[in-house]
C-alpha cells in the first residue's frame, strides 16, 4: 500500500512510484492525497496507472466553524486518510470543499 501527498514541487515523482511498481507485475493499492483545488480527473488522466494498481483519490478540503474558514488540521487529515484507506471509495473528499469562495 502507497500513501502518497506529492507537492507540485516533485510533478515526476508519482510517476517515478508507479514505473516502478509496474515493474515489479504485483498487485498494489495507491491512496492519492490531493489539495483542494486539484482536478480530479485531470490528475488521474495524467498518470499511467497499472492494471496492477487500486487507485484511490484522497482531496483535502477546508473546515468552516463560526461562518470563519480554516484548513485542516492534522488530526483532521490524518483521520480523514485512515478513513478513506477503511472505506476504499474512488474520491473521499476530507472536510469541505463548498463553498469555494469560503476557501482560506
Amino acid at each position: 500500500m502507497i500513501v502518497a501527498w506529492i507537492h507540485t514541487t516533485a510533478p515526476d515523482a508519482l510517476r517515478t512510484i508507479l514505473d516502478e511498481m509496474n515493474q515489479d507485475q504485483s498487485s498494489f493499492t495507491l491512496f492519492h492525497i490531493l489539495g483542494s483545488g486539484s482536478d480530479v480527473q485531470e490528475v488521474k488522466k495524467g498518470l499511467n496507472v497499472p492494471s496492477t494498481c487500486h487507485y484511490y483519490q484522497i482531496k483535502l478540503g477546508f473546515v468552516i466553524e463560526h461562518n470563519q474558514s480554516r484548513w485542516l488540521t492534522h488530526d483532521e487529515i490524518s483521520n480523514g486518510v485512515i478513513r478513506a484507506i477503511q472505506e476504499k471509495n474512488p474520491l473521499t473528499v476530507v472536510g469541505s470543499l463548498e463553498p469555494w469562495s469560503m476557501r482560506p
